[in-house]
């Protein structure tokens, strides 16, 4: 049986994260005005999603901008190919970025299917992204900054250089935690600051942070696709974590 509902009640963006996050194989269809997209997730990824004569990515990037209509999420449905290989805290980043800037224009969600994509791929192009194949000496001095930050701070326990599709740049992660974990929550987590923070009309956040139990994570923008990332123990001096922080991103910046 079908997970049916409302946009009103849960958005795109939150039925995107909930199922990969459940790691769920299953299609999302999605009714606005008329038009039917149909996600297809696999193991927790967004694999494939279609919209009309539309596949791949531009669709997702439409979708989350619906904010009228119903869905329904069926489980153990098998996607009919892959036209996706971003991971799906990548998608909901770039989704958020383009919602906001076009937000003057596109504010009832009504455009063509492909419009924000191309609006993307143009901004891409003047975004000091790290490239595919990032050479090895930017990657080692990568590793040589975050060795040095790590070494100079009483307040870091890991630190990682993170894309904002959540591709790990370079990383210094002790205990248990994951690198690709690590990378894929933490772009996941500044993806859902932006969207607040757009929503709220606040712009662009440089710095997100969380406070729990077991201690902090702060996520501050190198630049527009690259965040560093650090944990900190729960006992950490916030101040001084900020100013850290801040330093961080500046040194990162200079090398990406």
């Amino acid at each position: 049986m079908a997970l049916q509902g409302n946009l009103h009640d849960m958005t795109v963006a939150d039925l995107i994260q909930h199922t990969c996050q459940d790691r769920k194989t299953a299609q999302l269809t999605i009714n606005h005005r008329g038009q039917d997209a149909q996600l297809f997730f696999k193991d927790g990824n967004v694999v494939h999603a279609t919209l009309g004569d539309v596949q791949g990515e531009e669709v997702v990037y439409d979708v989350l901008g619906w904010e009228e209509g119903t869905f329904a999420l069926q489980a153990d449905v098998a996607t009919p190919l892959t036209s996706i290989q971003r991971s799906w805290s990548g998608l909901l980043m770039n989704g958020a970025r383009l919602l906001d800037e076009r937000s003057a224009n596109d504010a009832d969600g009504l455009h063509e299917p492909g419009e924000l994509t191309s609006d993307f791929n143009s901004t891409q192009e003047n975004l000091s992204m790290a490239p595919a194949g990032t050479p090895k000496k930017k990657s080692e001095l990568l590793a040589d900054a975050l060795t040095s930050i790590m070494s100079e701070s009483a307040e870091l326990e890991s630190c990682a250089v993170v894309g904002t599709d959540g591709l790990v740049l370079a990383s210094i992660v002790t205990g248990k935690l994951d690198e690709g974990r690590f990378g894929a929550q933490a772009a996941a987590f500044y993806g859902i600051c932006i969207r607040a923070s757009s929503q709220l009309a606040r712009g662009i956040p440089y710095q997100a942070v969380i406070q729990a139990d077991n201690g902090n994570i702060v996520a501050y923008a190198v630049n527009a696709s690259t965040l560093f990332v650090a944990t900190t123990p729960k006992d950490g001096v916030l101040g001084m974590i900020f100013r850290e922080a801040a330093e961080a991103a500046r040194q990162i910046a200079q090398i990406v």
